[in-house]
């Protein structure tokens, strides 16, 4: 079965964290899929303010994820690995289906 945990996380691990899925997906390409799924699943549903999260942090951890979904579906690793769909439809959530 598929187990979801929600951590609740500062800015600063968040940010470190979505830094090491991108590189982990564009320096290794047998992760990229997974990495971009991960990502664009998270940026989908993105952190809310919380008592470790300030509404400043939630709208910079926001705006990495976006980033960072916009830059791995630049890669052409997405339409190889057939992950630029998840990518897409993460970042028209945001209305960024031009940048897309």
């Amino acid at each position: 079965s598929d187990v979801e945990f929600e951590f609740t996380l500062s800015q600063k691990p968040l940010s470190l964290t979505i830094n090491a899925l991108s590189m982990l997906a564009v320096n290794r390409a047998v992760f990229y899929k997974e990495a971009a799924t991960c990502l664009a699943r998270r940026a989908a549903n993105p952190p809310v303010e919380s008592s470790n999260l300030t509404k400043p942090a939630a709208f910079a951890i926001t705006s990495q994820l976006r980033a960072s979904c916009l830059t791995l579906l630049r890669n052409a690793l997405s339409v190889t690995t057939n992950g630029s769909a998840i990518l897409h439809a993460a970042l028209c959530k945001y209305d960024m289906t031009i940048q897309a």
